[in-house]
């Protein structure tokens, strides 16, 4: 069992089968290359959605909560949209919990843009 093995102090455990992939490490000075697993493992996929990677390359939608958000992360030029309470104002376009819909329909607008990455 992966999850008890790592929980015991193991510095790096693996689930590798035919069909699936995943490590879990306690490494915290390799950062995570997220483009690179993208290119490797994602290339047909039009749209990538991935949490944490605040510094990487890319547009990002800031997800803001009253009592949690005290700043923001994405600079105003990768800043694709804002998702939650509107805590912090930013110039780009900004969607309520419960507009679901509407942020993915805005995604989906916006696909040239978030193929690009600098």
């Amino acid at each position: 069992d992966t999850h008890r093995h790592f929980s015991a102090g193991s510095a790096l455990t693996g689930i590798i089968s035919g069909n699936v992939f995943a490590l879990e490490s306690r490494d915290t000075q390799q950062m995570i290359d997220v483009m690179r697993i993208v290119e490797s493992h994602y290339k047909q996929i039009a749209l990538v959605l991935a949490e944490g990677f605040s510094t990487s390359p890319g547009l990002k939608i800031e997800v803001q909560r009253t009592g949690c958000t005290d700043r923001i992360v994405a600079t105003d030029d990768n800043c694709l949209a804002t998702y939650g309470d509107s805590v912090i104002p930013k110039p780009s376009p900004h969607f309520a919990c419960g507009e679901e819909d509407r942020l993915s329909d805005y995604i989906v607008a916006n696909l040239d843009r978030l193929a690009r990455v600098d």
